[in-house]
């Protein structure tokens, strides 16, 4: 249910720029837990979109998800969108149970 509040601000941030005048780009860092479902891979997406507007500047994007394919997958989406430079980030250490099937699904 979060990802669907995250993607409807989004898209009225995107709304209220345009009807704004194109105000001067907001910086985003956009807070992640990517893994096993593909809810995330939308609003990286969302945010990918804002940026190729001009509303939006990705600054980072970072994960809570301690998974080791959390960042490559990251990286991936970045550079499919054309933004490769992008930075990443997660914590390390050990994935909880309940994530290290993501690594089982792959």
């Amino acid at each position: 249910m979060h990802k669907f509040f995250l993607l409807f601000l989004l898209f009225t941030f995107s709304s209220a720029m345009a009807q704004t005048g194109g105000r001067q780009a907001n910086a985003i860092i956009l807070d992640t837990d990517i893994g096993p479902d593909y809810d995330d891979v939308g609003a990286m997406a969302v945010m990918h979109a804002l940026a190729d507007r001009g509303e939006a500047k990705p600054l980072a994007v970072i994960s809570c998800n301690k998974n080791e394919l959390v960042v490559p997958t990251i990286e991936i989406i970045n550079t499919f969108f054309g933004r490769p430079e992008l930075p990443t980030g997660a914590p390390k250490g050990t994935a909880a149970p309940d994530q290290r099937r993501f690594s089982e699904m792959a």
